[in-house]
């Protein structure tokens, strides 16, 4: 598995995972249980909230992330 995106907290990696499984890409959340154990953005000081896919998806799940984030702004 490869790091595709760290996140700001649990909810949204969930979203993103959520968003990659609807297109056929398998992804799972990293660190989700710092965030929990620790809410006030424990990415300064614990291990990010992550997201992460297969390498043979990642391209692809960038891809899909960044026209997310793009028709966003």
């Amino acid at each position: 598995m490869r790091v595709l995106i760290d996140c700001k907290n649990d909810f949204e990696a969930k979203l993103i995972v959520g968003r990659l499984e609807n297109e056929g890409i398998k992804a799972v959340v990293l660190n989700e249980h710092v965030h929990k154990i620790w809410p006030f953005n424990s990415s300064e000081y614990f291990a990010a909230v992550q997201v992460a896919v297969n390498e043979e998806d990642y391209k692809r799940a960038l891809f899909i992330i960044s026209v997310d984030e793009a028709s966003q702004e």
